[in-house]
């Protein structure tokens, strides 16, 4: 099943116990329309600016083009202590005034647009939308642990993918490497156990 916003519309006001919409025109009539798809693009940014697989790109800033043509949500990179997103440009805090150098390999998590989203991510924007919907408006608790379910799994099966296509490797976390020296005593040595 494609979803697109018609979907997660007609989800949305069908908690409510209206009848779906057979296209976007007709359902724009709807009152609930447009405080729905605030909703939608609400949370789908909101859970983008983590930065996913799908959405986290590397890029080189030149000097003097510094205007992106997608929403940049946040940027991570090594050289770029004081700089910030505005709009989308970048804007360098320390020096008040826009880029005035290069920067290499920043990280950018860019927010992309609902249709564009690979499918386990529609799914989780889908139920965190109709979940925070029904917040807003009607809810009954079966509906509600419904789709709060579907959004956890969802949710998990999203990480899982983001893990294996960034092929993360916990050996490399901070936390994790400690409790291994801590482990396995001074210099890799195993220690003794009293």
């Amino acid at each position: 099943m494609v979803i697109d916003k018609l979907t997660v519309f007609n989800a949305m006001i069908a908690t409510m116990g209206m009848m779906p919409y057979p296209d976007l025109a007709s359902a724009q009539s709807n009152p609930y329309y447009a405080q729905a798809m605030a909703i939608v693009s609400r949370e789908s940014r909101r859970f983008q600016t983590r930065g996913w697989w799908f959405n986290t790109t590397y890029f080189d800033a030149e000097a003097g083009n510094v205007t992106f043509p997608c929403a940049i949500l946040r940027i991570q990179g090594p050289d770029i202590a004081g700089l910030v997103i505005r709009g989308n440009d970048i804007y360098n805090l320390r020096d008040k005034e826009m880029l005035s150098q290069n920067v290499s390999n920043v990280k950018a998590v860019v927010e992309l647009a609902f249709e564009d989203l690979p499918p386990i991510a529609q799914d989780y924007a889908m139920a965190k939308s109709i979940l925070s919907f029904q917040g807003e408006y009607d809810s009954t608790q079966s509906t509600a642990a419904r789709w709060k379910e579907q959004a956890a799994e969802s949710w998990i099966l999203m990480a899982t993918e983001d893990i294996k296509a960034k092929r993360a490797n916990r050996l490399l976390s901070p936390t994790v490497l400690h409790n291994i020296v801590r482990a396995s005593g001074r210099f890799g040595q195993r220690s003794r156990i009293a």
